[in-house]
């Protein structure tokens, strides 16, 4: 018998929208770019510069250190 949590292709495949919600949650993602970025910019391959904009400017998203560094900036202006 097989169990979700013993098999990896299965947890990744299955609980992947569970994953990016709480990865949302923590990272106080309000505006879910975490989502965006893996989902409709393919983990930043179709990022283009000026795709997205802030009051501070262009929000760079074309790569996961990027998209940590954002979130982090964002995280620590909240509080």
């Amino acid at each position: 018998m097989d169990c979700d949590f013993c098999n990896g292709a299965g947890l990744q495949i299955s609980h992947e929208s569970l994953v990016v919600n709480l990865l949302e949650k923590l990272m106080r993602d309000q505006y879910e770019n975490i989502s965006y970025y893996i989902y409709e910019l393919k983990y930043g391959k179709q990022y283009k510069p000026g795709m997205i904009t802030g009051p501070e400017g262009n929000i760079d998203l074309s790569s996961p250190e990027a998209l940590y560094d954002y979130l982090v900036q964002e995280y620590f202006e909240e509080v």
